[in-house]
C-alpha cells in the first residue's frame, strides 16, 4: 500500500502523524464504471495499487489463478527426482525444520504428504535453546545413524554449509527448501529450492517456506502422475493440506498478496472444515467458531501457541499437534502449548519492562541486552519495543556462561535489517546472523556488543531520513457515525483477508463526542461516543489501555470532542448483531 498523501506531522496521544492512504480517484471510477462495485471497494483496490483489470481476482482469489508452475523454481526438477527416488527404493525421509509456526507447519505438511505417499518418514526440530536456529552437525550425525537417507531442511538450510557437508560425507542426500536470503555460495545439497537464493529469477520471493514446501508437493505429485504412480492408490488430497499453509503463511507474517492471497483465503475453507486432529482440538480447546475464521485467529489466537513450544518448551510440540492421528498425543500437546503459552506471556512482560527500562529515547537505534533473558521471547519484545519507539530494534539475551549473545532484531520501513545485519557480519561486528527486511537474527559476543551499536546507528543515519523516522499510523478515509451500516462492513470484508500487505482499513471518526467512559476489568476501555450534528451514537473499545497514555486521554476528555482512529468489526450478542469502533488510536481535533 502506498500513502502518501501530505501530512502534518500533529502528533497524536500515542505520538503518531496520522497518514491518508491515496485513492486514486480516475482508477476507482474506473473501476467503478467497468464493474460497478461499491464505491468504498472500488476506493480500497486503488489506493492498495491494483489495476482495475486485476480487481476480480483480487477480490476472489483463486490457486487456479495464481498458481505458477513450480518447476520454474530452480532445482526443483532436483528436488523432485530425488523424492521419487526416495519413495521408489523405500529410503527414510527426515523432514527438519525450524521451530517457529513457518517451521512447524512446513514439517506438518510435508510429514501429511510423505504418508499419502505411503513413505518412510520421520521429523527433526531443534531446541532453539541448546542447538539454535537451523541445521547443525550433530544433528545431522543422529538422523543419518537412524538410517536416514534423505533430509529435507525446510524454513532453514540455505546458509547450513558445514552441517550439509557433513551429511554428504555421511553418505546421506540433503535437499533445502527455504525462503530465507541467501548468498552467491550454495550449500552442498541435491537441490536449493529457495525463492530468495541471488540467482532466483521467480516471482514467488513473498511465499513463507511453508508455501513453497507446498509449491513442492505439487510438484512431485505432478511428476508421479505423468509416470502412472497412482494406480494402486489415490493422489494425495494437496487441497486438505491448504489449512497448515495458511497457518504457516499468516504467521510468518508474509504479504498477503498474489499466491499468498489464495493460501490464507482457500486455506481458511479448508480450516473451516479441517480434518487435522490437532487443530481441531486446539480450536475447540480455544472455543473458536470455525464458521468465523479470520487470519486474526491464526495469527493471534492459534500461531502463539503452536509457536510457544518452540520458544520456551519441547520444540517438536507444534509439529506433534499438526501432524499426528493420535487422539491422545494431539489432546497432550495442545494443552501442554496452551500452558506454555500463558509462561511465555509472563516472561515476555518481564522481559518487556527491564527492556523498555534500558532505551535512550534519543538514540537512532534501540540495542538492549541482558543475561537475565528468554531466546524464546525477545522477538516478540523487539517487535514491541520497535512499535512503541519506532526506531530499528535489536534485543540480545546473552549466554552468562560462553559469553555468547542471541539477538532477535525488527525493524521500520525504509530500513533493509537483513541486509544491515549481514553487513554487520561482513565487517565483523557480529558472528554470523540474516534475515528479512523488517526481522532478523544474529549471534555476537559480548565484547562486540559496543561495536555492533556503533556501526549500527552509522548505519541507520545513513538509510533513513527525518520523515523515515517520524511513526505514522496510516488510515484509508473519514467516516461519519452514520455511514456505519452492517451492510457496510461487509462490502468492507470483500477486501480480506486482512494481513501484512493487506492491512485491515482504519478509519478516522471525527470531532466525535466521548459521551461515556467505563473502565472494564481494570484493564480496557469502553466508550460511548456520540456525532455532535446528528446525534447518532456508537459503541468504541480500547482493550488494555487502563493506565497507559490513550486511555488516561480518553478518562480525561469526557464530554469532549475527539478524534479516533481504528477499524470496526461487528459484534454479535444474544442473537443482536451491532458494529463496535476498535480504537488504535487518539488526538484532539485540528
Amino acid at each position: 500500500m502506498t500513502p502518501e498523501k501530505s501530512y502534518t506531522l500533529q502528533k497524536s496521544i500515542l505520538g503518531y502523524a496520522w497518514v491518508q492512504n491515496n485513492i486514486d480517484t480516475q482508477l476507482a471510477a474506473k473501476l467503478k464504471a467497468q464493474k460497478d462495485y461499491p464505491q468504498i471497494i472500488c476506493d480500497l483496490i486503488t489506493s492498495r495499487n491494483i489495476a482495475p483489470e486485476d480487481a476480480y481476482h483480487f477480490l476472489n482469489p483463486t490457486l487456479k489463478h495464481f498458481l505458477d508452475d513450480p518447476f520454474l523454481l530452480k532445482d526443483m526438477h532436483q528436488a523432485v527426482e530425488r523424492i521419487i527416488i526416495a519413495l521408489h527404493q523405500h529410503d527414510k525421509i527426515t523432514v527438519y525444520g525450524d521451530y517457529d509456526v513457518d517451521g512447524a507447519t512446513s514439517t506438518a505438511l510435508l510429514i501429511r504428504f510423505f504418508r499419502m505417499l505411503n513413505a518412510d518418514v520421520d521429523f527433526y526440530i531443534p531446541d532453539r535453546q541448546q542447538e539454535g536456529y537451523g541445521p547443525n552437525t550433530e544433528a545431522f550425525k543422529k538422523i543419518a545413524n537412524n538410517g536416514t537417507k534423505l533430509i529435507i531442511t525446510v524454513d532453514c538450510g540455505t546458509l547450513s554449509f558445514e552441517p550439509i557437508s557433513a551429511a554428504k560425507h555421511l553418505g546421506v542426500d540433503v535437499i533445502v527448501i527455504d525462503h530465507h536470503a541467501g548468498t552467491h555460495q550454495h550449500p552442498e545439497c541435491i537441490a536449493l529450492v529457495n525463492p530468495n537464493r541471488i540467482d532466483e529469477t521467480s516471482k514467488l520471493k513473498h511465499l513463507a517456506a511453508v508455501g513453497i514446501s507446498f509449491l513442492s508437493c505439487i510438484a512431485v505429485t505432478s511428476a508421479l502422475r505423468k509416470q502412472n504412480y497412482f494406480t494402486e492408490f489415490p493422489e494425495p488430497n494437496l487441497i486438505s493440506l491448504l489449512d497448515i499453509v495458511a497457518l504457516g503463511t499468516v504467521c510468518d507474517v508474509v504479504s498477503l498478496t498474489g499466491l499468498n492471497r489464495a493460501f490464507v483465503s482457500q486455506g481458511l475453507k479448508v480450516l473451516s472444515t479441517t480434518q487435522n486432529k490437532g487443530l481441531q482440538y486446539l480450536m475447540s480447546l480455544l472455543n473458536i467458531d470455525r464458521n468465523t475464521l479470520t487470519p486474526y485467529h491464526l495469527g493471534f489466537v492459534i500461531g502463539p501457541r503452536i509457536n510457544a513450544g518452540g520458544r520456551i518448551g519441547t520444540a517438536s510440540l507444534g509439529t506433534i499437534l499438526l501432524s499426528s492421528e493420535n487422539d491422545e498425543e494431539v489432546m497432550k500437546a495442545a494443552q501442554e502449548l496452551n500452558v506454555l503459552n500463558e509462561e511465555r506471556k509472563l516472561l515476555q512482560e518481564n522481559t518487556l519492562t527491564e527492556a523498555d527500562a534500558q532505551v535512550d529515547p534519543n538514540k537512532s537505534i534501540i540495542v538492549v541486552s541482558s543475561e537475565n533473558w528468554h531466546q524464546g521471547v525477545i522477538g516478540i519484545v523487539a517487535g514491541k519495543l520497535k512499535d512503541k519507539y519506532y526506531k530499528p530494534t535489536f534485543v540480545i539475551a546473552i549466554d552468562a556462561i560462553t559469553g555468547e549473545g542471541k539477538a532477535s532484531a525488527r525493524s521500520i520501513p525504509g530500513f533493509d535489517i537483513g541486509h544491515a545485519i549481514h553487513l554487520a557480519h561482513q565487517s565483523n561486528c557480529i558472528l554470523q546472523g540474516g534475515g528479512h527486511p523488517m526481522a532478523g537474527g544474529f549471534s555476537l559476543q559480548v565484547s562486540q556488543i559496543k561495536v555492533f551499536t556503533e556501526f549500527m546507528h552509522q548505519h541507520v543515519t545513513t538509510c533513513l531520513t527525518s520523515q523515515d523516522s517520524t511513526p505514522k499510523r496510516i488510515f484509508d478515509g473519514y467516516f461519519s457515525l452514520n455511514s456505519l451500516t452492517l451492510d457496510l462492513h461487509s462490502q468492507i470484508e470483500q477486501i480480506g483477508p486482512f494481513g501484512s500487505g493487506n492491512p485491515s482499513p482504519k478509519f478516522v471518526f471525527s470531532n466525535v463526542t466521548l459521551k461515556k467512559v467505563i473502565v472494564m476489568q481494570e484493564k480496557h476501555i469502553r466508550c460511548f461516543i456520540e456525532d455532535p450534528i446528528s446525534g447518532k451514537t456508537a459503541e468504541a473499545i480500547i482493550f488494555n489501555a487502563f493506565q497507559a497514555s490513550l486511555g488516561n486521554f480518553l478518562l480525561s476528555n469526557l464530554y469532549k470532542q475527539v478524534d479516533l482512529l481504528g477499524t470496526f468489526k461487528k459484534d454479535t450478542w444474544q442473537d443482536r448483531t451491532t458494529l463496535k469502533i476498535h480504537i488504535e488510536d487518539a488526538r484532539m481535533p485540528q
